[in-house]
């Protein structure tokens, strides 16, 4: 079994991590959110309606804006994260519907 990392060990990671996924630019998170996609459309999974979770993509996260756009458009239940601003670090999620208007939040 492989040693778990320290706390501090698991920071540096994240921070690392981070870092890299900061570099990409624009372009490279929308054709990852694009190939992401493809993958999904193809999928058998998707071929029910579900409830799916997903995000809205902040600091360099795959862009997620063609795959909840193709979620909604096919009847899936999209689900967001939301963070409570008054219960710090409290998050729930939320079903997002077509006309659905986002505030950014953390």
């Amino acid at each position: 079994m492989p040693d778990k990392l320290t706390n501090d060990a698991r920071s540096i990671a994240r921070r690392e991590i981070l870092s890299q996924r900061r570099k990409l630019s624009l372009q490279e998170t929308k054709d990852a959110g694009l190939k992401i996609l493809s993958i999904l459309r193809e999928h058998e999974f998707f071929r029910q309606k579900r409830v799916v979770a997903s995000y809205i993509a902040v600091r360099g996260e795959v862009d997620t804006g063609s795959i909840n756009s193709w979620l909604l458009k096919n009847g899936h239940t999209l689900a967001l994260p939301v963070v409570d601003p008054v219960q710090d670090g409290e998050m729930s999620f939320y079903k997002a519907e077509p006309e659905t208007v986002f505030t950014k939040g953390r």
